[in-house]
Order: structure tokens, then sequence, then C-alpha cells
């Protein structure tokens, strides 16, 4: 099925492709890609489909139906053995000596123990407003005492007696 397409002013048929096949070379394709640890949408540019592609073949073999059943099962399997490898790696980094591996193993396996805590967000504000309260306050103290200090002393209130002749 063909369909015109201007471009440059110059109408031109393409072909418009119909659904992928999934064939043993996609197959393959996909599973290398997820076996180094791909994301679907990875997996799906290497193949030359697109991640609803290999979404919809995915949903298709969940629910038994056929070659995609098979299809899901070794995407599953690829997954899998990348994860356990990178496992293995992060292990062997903290068997070697390197505490952030084994930090990483911790926050991420154990996380409601070790898993850094994002700041309470409302802590932190009422700390920076008293913070800022608190300096101006002080600056304004600072200059109230400034302004005592350089300020000129009042005289004291003339005597009126003072200057009278005695008579």
């Amino acid at each position: 099925m063909t369909k015109p397409v201007r471009a440059a002013g110059v109408a031109r048929p393409i072909k418009l492709l119909g659904p992928y096949k999934l064939d043993a070379h996609r197959e393959a394709l996909i599973c290398k890609a997820l076996d180094l640890g791909s994301s679907l949408r990875g997996a799906a540019a290497h193949a030359g489909i697109s991640p609803g592609t290999i979404t919809d073949w995915l949903s298709r073999g969940r629910t038994g139906e056929e070659p995609y059943a098979s299809f899901a099962a070794r995407c599953d399997l690829a997954r899998a053995a990348w994860e356990v490898r990178s496992l293995e790696q992060i292990e062997a980094a903290a068997a070697g000596g390197a505490w952030q591996a084994a930090a990483w193993r911790l926050e991420r396996r154990i996380d409601r123990l070790y898993a850094r805590k994002a700041p309470d967000l409302s802590q932190l504000i009422e700390k920076l407003v008293n913070e800022r309260l608190a300096a101006e306050l002080q600056a304004a103290e600072d200059r109230a005492h400034g302004l005592a200090a350089t300020a000129p002393t009042p005289a004291a209130p003339a005597d009126p007696d003072a200057n009278e002749v005695l008579e």
C-alpha cells in the first residue's frame, strides 16, 4: 500500500509498513539487547521496531499465545541473566573492598533501613525561614545599637533659673 507524501514540493509514494512479524532474527536482536541490560525502548530500536510492538508481543505472550509466549519467556530469561551478572559484578567489587558497591547493595536491597532519605521539605523550609528571621532580627538589633552609639547625646534641658542674675 502506498500513500503520496509531499517532500520539497514533489509528491512521491512511500510504502507504509504493516505489522511486524516476530521472527527468529528480530527475537535474537531483542533478547541480545535485553541480555546486555537494554530497556525495551533500546531493544526495540536495535531490532528496528517500535517499543509498542514489543509491548504488544509481550502482552500477547503473557496470555499464553504462541509464538509470543516463548518470546516473552526468552525476554524474561535475558533480563534475569543481565540482572544476575550485574549483581555478580557489584558483589565482586564489594568483596574487593569497594565500600560504595556494598552501600549500593544495602540501599537497594534493604531500602527501609539503608536507603537515603529525602529531606522533609516542610522541616527544611521552616529551618530556612527561622534562620532568615534570626538574621534579620540580629541585623535590626545591630542597626538599633549602632544608631544609639553614634547618635549625639541629648543636651540636658536648660535650667531657666541658671542664667538668672541674682539680685
